[in-house]
Formats: structure tokens, sequence, C-alpha cells
């Protein structure tokens, strides 16, 4: 990092964070992020059980037909 980004005004707008808020801040991100990977694996398992469905549908109508 460069002396000038260093003594940047703006870097740290309301001051250098502490240690505990930086560790609350990356606790707060990684439950965001696993959040968010864990609606993913639902909505592919939603996905995943409507085409299975779908399949067995088929499946059942070709049979009947």
């Amino acid at each position: 990092m460069t002396e000038d980004a260093k003594n940047a005004p703006d870097r740290f707008p309301e001051g250098e964070p502490s240690v505990k808020n930086v560790m609350i801040a990356l606790q707060r991100a990684q439950e965001d992020a696993m959040a968010r990977a864990e609606a993913v694996r639902q909505r592919e398992a939603a996905a995943r059980r409507e085409e299975e469905a779908a399949r067995a549908e088929e499946t059942s109508s070709a049979t009947e037909g």
C-alpha cells in the first residue's frame, strides 16, 4: 500500500476500525454468505424435485398410453 493510500482521509471515514468491529463484520458477512448458500441449495433441491416429478409423470403417462 502506498503512503498516499495509508494517509487518505476517506480510507476509514469514521476512524480506524477496532479488531472487535472487524471480527463482528466478518462474522456477519460469513452468516450472510452461509444463508445465501443455503437458499441456493434449497432452490436447487426444489428444482430437482420438480424435474423428477415431471419425469415420473411423463413415464407414467407413457406406460398408460
